[in-house]
């Protein structure tokens, strides 16, 4: 399934998309929502897209399960 990384993302990041396309892809509207800074909302999308970028590589399921466990820390 193409789709299949949205059913891999936890709670938390289903609600940092969805309060990220409430705020029209504003950074800055995000970090004003959850009272932090850019770069912390930033590095937090970041994060994201590295954990998506890792459910779309096709890979080992050992090398994928690896990844995922750094991408966590």
């Amino acid at each position: 399934m193409k789709n299949e990384w949205i059913f891999k993302l936890d709670d938390d990041d289903i609600s940092f998309i969805k309060t990220l396309i409430l705020s029209s892809g504003s950074l800055k509207s995000v970090a004003a929502h959850y009272d932090t800074s850019y770069h912390i909302v930033r590095n937090r999308l970041n994060a994201l897209i590295r954990k998506i970028q890792l459910t779309e590589a096709e890979e080992d399921w050992y090398v994928k399960f690896i990844k995922s466990l750094a991408l966590d820390d």
